[in-house]
C-alpha cells in the first residue's frame, strides 16, 4: 500500500507538471480518413479550461496556496512558474538563483527543525544523462503527506527549481482504494 501511494503521488506530480510545461505545445494528430499528418495548435480556451479544471494558476497570477505550511521557507527571489490547488493537492512550483546546495541545507533544517513535520525522508537522485540533480524530501504536515523537489537542470543552467506540494491524504487513499477495487474488477 505504502509503495502504491507513492507512486501515485509522483505519478500526479508529474503528470500535473509535464502537463503544465506542454500547455503551449502543437498537437499532432493522423487523419483516418486520408492518413496525412495534421498539426493544429491547441486553443487558448482549451488550456485554460483544462488549468482552471486542475485548480493551476501560472506566472503573476498565481499565489502561495493556504495550505501549505505557513512558515514555509521561500527564497527572496522566488518567480513563481505555477500553483495547483485542487482536492488532491496544494502545490507550488518556483524559479530560484540559489544553488542547489543551499537550497538543500534550508530545506532539510526547516524541516528537521519543524515541531509540526514529521517523518524526514531525504532521496538525492543524479540524472546524468539528462544533465540534472534531484533533491526530494518527504515527510508528513499534519497529517498529510508533504514533498519538497529540489532540481538543478544543467541545460537551463541559471536557476533551479523548488516545488513544494501537500497531498490531500484523505483524498489520496480514496483515489487508490478505487484504483484497487478497479484493477480487482478488472
Amino acid at each position: 500500500m505504502y509503495i502504491l501511494r507513492n507512486c501515485l503521488v509522483i505519478i500526479t506530480f508529474l503528470l500535473v507538471f509535464v502537463g503544465c510545461s506542454n500547455s503551449n505545445s502543437d498537437v499532432e494528430a493522423e487523419s483516418s480518413s486520408t492518413g496525412e499528418v495534421e498539426s493544429d495548435e491547441l486553443e487558448m480556451s482549451d488550456i485554460e479550461e483544462l488549468e482552471d479544471e486542475m485548480g493551476i494558476t501560472e506566472g503573476d497570477d498565481a499565489e502561495i496556496p493556504a495550505k501549505l505550511p505557513s512558515d514555509i521557507y521561500l527564497t527572496d527571489d522566488m518567480e513563481i512558474e505555477l500553483t495547483v490547488e485542487n482536492e488532491l493537492m496544494s502545490q507550488l512550483h518556483y524559479k530560484t538563483d540559489k544553488s542547489l546546495d543551499e537550497l538543500s541545507e534550508l530545506y532539510s533544517d526547516y524541516l528537521n527543525g519543524s515541531s509540526d513535520i514529521s517523518e524526514v525522508e531525504e532521496n538525492v537522485i543524479d540524472y546524468p544523462e539528462y544533465n540534472s540533480y534531484v533533491v526530494m524530501y518527504t515527510a508528513m504536515f499534519d497529517g498529510d503527506t508533504f514533498e519538497i523537489v529540489l532540481t538543478e537542470d544543467e541545460n537551463v543552467g541559471e536557476y533551479r527549481t523548488v516545488g513544494i506540494t501537500r497531498y490531500d491524504d484523505e483524498v489520496l487513499d480514496e483515489m487508490i482504494e478505487e484504483m484497487q477495487e478497479q484493477m480487482e474488477e478488472d
